[in-house]
């Protein structure tokens, strides 16, 4: 399921579809808002609307818990969620490839 899965975050709702066929395979209604922030693990989706944060059941929709987050008010919130891999192994490569280049292009500078 989750490789055929599009999470959208809208008028306070978090609708699930399917990515071929576009069917709407659950929707979640979280509260009323016009702007929802969302974002997913492997197992749950999390939602921010409202000043509030949501953890939603990747494969039903179901309401986990939810956290009012008290004394931050009611603005847009950015969410990200550490995977368990600190760096993507490509991403990783590729930073230390530079690094390598860096540091052999230092090495010749004479100032």
């Amino acid at each position: 399921m989750e490789n055929n899965v599009l999470f959208l975050g809208i008028k306070g709702s978090v609708v699930a579809l399917n990515k071929k066929t576009g069917k709407q395979i659950w929707k979640t209604h979280l509260k009323s808002s016009q702007y929802v922030t969302i974002t997913q693990d492997k197992e749950q989706v999390y939602a921010h609307t409202n000043g509030e944060l949501f953890c939603l059941q990747k494969k039903s929709g179901k309401l986990l818990w939810k956290n009012g987050l008290s004394g931050l008010g009611y603005g847009y919130a950015s969410i990200a969620i550490n995977n368990g891999n600190e760096v993507n192994p490509t991403v990783y490569q590729a930073m230390q490839s530079d690094q390598s280049s860096s540091t052999a292009s230092a090495a010749g500078t004479v100032h």
